[in-house]
């Protein structure tokens, strides 16, 4: 697992979680989320498929993402979250293998 800073990729997300509501920010689960984050940080990685040198397409952990760039906008630029850890999957990874990955990394949380 390596850690990496948010504010040094262009992060794009393709995958669309049918289990994501819209207003997913205003339920409890997610200000748990928040809050959790904010006192212990991340703790599973994020996984993310390389693009290029400067892009990311994020594979897993949208909840996670959102709630981090939800602390950030509230704390104060010295404190806001940039390295979080991660799992970045190379360009060898045939784009089916990865979206398979994505289908049952979201499957397993959901269990």
């Amino acid at each position: 697992m390596s850690t990496i800073n948010i504010d040094e990729y262009k992060i794009i997300d393709n995958l669309l979680d049918r289990y994501l509501e819209l207003d997913f920010k205003e339920k409890s689960d997610f200000k748990r989320l928040v809050s959790s984050i904010n006192k212990i940080v991340i703790i599973n990685p994020l996984i993310f498929y390389r693009i290029d040198d400067k892009t990311l397409e994020l594979i897993s952990g949208r909840k996670r993402i959102e709630a981090i760039k939800t602390l950030n906008e509230l704390k104060a630029k010295n404190k806001k979250i940039l390295n979080i850890p991660a799992r970045i999957l190379s360009k060898e990874n045939d784009l089916d293998s990865v979206y398979l990955l994505a289908f049952k990394e979201n499957t397993n949380r959901r269990i």
